[in-house]
């Protein structure tokens, strides 16, 4: 289902009015850039680790 105006436009707000957007991938990044037919200048990839397991939890600080 494709969002309406209204709601892209809200979404670029909120993105765009953030500190910080995480992205996992670039991919990511990009899809949502052309999804909401803006730059996100606030913007931030950050890899998620592999071979980790699901369970495990950080540690404590």
């Amino acid at each position: 289902m494709q969002p309406t105006d209204e709601v892209v436009a809200k979404a670029s707000k909120v993105y765009q009015g953030a500190e910080r957007c995480f992205f996992v991938s670039q991919s990511n990044l990009q899809l949502t850039v052309k999804q909401l037919a803006t730059e996100l200048n606030n913007a931030k990839i950050v890899r998620n680790p592999y071979n980790v397991s699901y369970d495990a939890a950080p540690p404590e600080a």
